[in-house]
């Protein structure tokens, strides 16, 4: 008996040490060169309502359902989903014109957690480079499933479908 629970928590220590040696925060970032003035891109930026149009986010999945906010755009502004085991909402927190965006996303229905938007724009003549960094806590259980599974992978290919989005809406 003490064998076997012996080698239960060695295995179970084995399993969390990769874990545990991570840093307790993660960031993701990624840039495009888009032909398009800052001022442009921060319309599409600043406003949920915009979102639809170039957003991954509203096409992961058809059937969930979205809610805007009562507030259309800019600091306080709101977007809400809700669908098969999935529940959240992003808020804009923070926003220059033209320059920077700050978001919040809280996702409530698996695991209670949130993670940061910040996405950056800096002209460059007729164009804009956009750098969209996504950034947040790493407590041990999330970095179990950042070992285990492919969910930074996933969240940096969300964040470069964003970019190729938003890079087509703006081009068009």
């Amino acid at each position: 008996m003490l064998i076997a629970s012996l080698v239960v928590i060695l295995s179970i220590g084995a399993m969390l040490a990769p874990a545990a040696i991570r840093p307790n925060t993660f960031s993701i970032k990624r840039t495009a060169v888009i032909r398009a003035t800052p001022d442009r891109l921060f319309e599409l930026l600043n406003s949920f309502q915009h979102w639809a149009e170039w957003s991954p986010f509203a096409r992961l999945a058809p059937s969930i359902g979205l809610r805007l906010g009562e507030t259309a755009s800019g600091i306080g502004s709101t977007f809400e989903w809700e669908g098969n085991k999935t529940h959240g909402y992003m808020g804009i927190i923070d926003a220059v014109p033209a320059s920077r965006l700050l978001i919040k996303v809280n996702f409530v229905a698996t695991v209670d957690s949130h993670i940061f938007f910040e996405i950056s724009l800096e002209g460059q003549g007729d164009k804009t480079v956009v750098t969209w960094t996504t950034t947040g806590p790493a407590p041990l259980m999330v970095r179990v499933i950042h070992v285990y599974t492919n969910a930074l992978n996933w969240l940096a290919n969300i964040t470069e479908k964003g970019l190729v989005g938003l890079k087509a809406t703006a081009e068009a």
